[in-house]
């Protein structure tokens, strides 16, 4: 709050509005956090600042009573999956977020993003800070980019990715970002910020808070962000913000924010391209198990040409059931997306299992034109930084993500062409391999007088 008091003094809003401790409210469950901020707030000039200890913010019947008066609200709840089980707070939370009805235990930033949204007054914005896990989940998805909800008008603004390093010197980890929603409807040509923190002003050194060399990104991503928002239709985008129209947004995960991946996708589209949702179809995982000798496709059996080993998917039995592809069906990999991996079931082969890990798409195109298109430099660009989860080798995106990558502009003569070609280069390596095999298993037969 303090803060926010001297950025308004800074840009010259009225001194009656600062010092009416009535527009300003606050409430944490730490009696000697609540003393202090009221001590800052009066050293700051609120004559009497409405700063409450509460048991359960989500509950609290003083808070409540303040549901729909709040212009603007900051937080940074509390958060740990399953850390939270009011039975009450739940049910107020899945008015809002019905995924959540029914559960004993959810994670305490589900709650308190569902409160931000009781208490906000129309056209309200709340600024939250969320672990990655929770801001770009499940919940939030269906809440702020599905139109499940079309009785809540809620948007998302804009989101800023945190380093880890954030909040580190409070004991906390955990990757975070500041997810921006605002209480009025959606709508979906209206342009959303994302933003991409590197660097704070710190690093950690022996357990303790110690200068980063690099600088703070914090105060040029505000002043960018504040021109976006000033003219979000002529702000050109830079290496650490971008922007997506609504109908454009697929997550809400800033930390993939890639320069050179957002260059890319704005070329294919200066260009006349379009997503591959409009040549690609997914209808989620088919699971089977097959017997007999179907193949079963592991990423391992794929190059980065889209050359599968046939030879080893037929052998391959893994414990685990696959999922279903067709003949004509592409597979594309969705695990560690900077080594891109995607092929063609051919007709040749039939039907086969894929593991989980391959997304399973249904092409309105030549399906070895498609692929010829995601091969494409450009559209590699767009999928190597994506990808979620800690380790570096097993990071995942997921199949919407493939659906919306940017492709370059073709037409029917194109795909007949190119489509032709590459399945003829397919065929050929799976005939030279395949005389390669042979060869060495005649070999195998071949009668030779050894040396003594």
């Amino acid at each position: 709050m303090v803060g926010l008091i001297h950025e308004a003094r800074r840009r010259g809003l009225y001194e009656n509005w600062l010092e009416n401790g009535r527009r300003l409210f606050g409430a944490d469950q730490s009696a000697s956090s609540v003393a202090m901020a009221r001590v800052n707030l009066m050293a700051a000039g609120v004559g009497a600042p409405e700063v409450l200890v509460v048991g359960d913010s989500i509950t609290d019947r003083q808070v409540s009573r303040r549901c729909g008066e709040f212009s603007l609200i900051l937080t940074n709840p509390p958060f740990g999956d399953k850390k939270y089980d009011s039975a009450e707070g739940i049910e107020r939370a899945a008015l809002y977020i019905p995924k959540l009805a029914g559960s004993p235990r959810i994670d305490p930033a589900l709650a308190f993003v569902a409160r931000c949204v009781e208490l906000l007054a129309p056209g309200g914005v709340a600024g939250i800070i969320l672990p990655d896990g929770v801001g770009d989940g499940r919940a939030m998805r269906q809440l702020l980019l599905e139109e499940a909800r079309l009785d809540l008008p809620l948007s998302v603004e804009g989101v800023i990715s945190l380093p880890a390093v954030t909040f580190a010197p409070a004991g906390t980890t955990a990757k975070t970002s500041v997810t921006f929603l605002r209480k009025s409807a959606s709508e979906p040509k209206k342009y959303v910020f994302l933003a991409r923190a590197d660097h704070v002003g710190f690093v950690m050194s022996k357990g303790s808070p110690a200068r980063d060399p690099n600088g703070d990104d914090l105060p040029g991503l505000t002043t960018e962000i504040r021109q976006f928002v000033t003219d979000p239709y002529s702000w050109r985008p830079s290496g650490q913000v971008a922007r997506r129209r609504f109908a454009e947004m697929t997550c809400l995960d800033a930390s993939t924010l890639d320069e050179d991946a957002e260059v890319a996708r704005a070329s294919l589209k200066d260009a006349g391209g379009f997503e591959a949702r409009t040549i690609l179809h997914f209808e989620g995982k088919r699971r089977t198990r097959l017997a007999g000798d179907v193949p079963f496709v592991s990423v391992l059996h794929v190059d980065e040409l889209g050359t599968v080993d046939w030879h080893l998917a037929r052998i391959h039995r893994p414990v685990t059931a696959g999922q279903l592809a067709e003949p004509g069906e592409l597979l594309v990999s969705l695990l560690n997306p900077r080594k891109f991996r995607a092929a063609v079931v051919p007709a040749c082969i039939g039907r086969v299992q894929c593991s989980a890990e391959f997304g399973v798409y249904q092409p309105d195109i030549d399906p070895y034109a498609a692929l010829v298109l995601l091969q494409h430099p450009l559209v590699r660009r767009q999928i190597a930084p994506l990808g979620r989860g800690t380790s570096s080798s097993r990071r995942r995106i997921d199949a919407e993500d493939v659906l919306s990558l940017m492709l370059p502009p073709f037409d029917h003569t194109w795909t007949s062409r190119v489509g032709e070609t590459a399945r003829g280069h397919f065929d050929h390596i799976a005939t030279a391999k395949g005389g390669l095999r042979d060869l060495y298993v005649r070999l195998q037969k071949t009668s030779f007088q050894l040396p003594a």
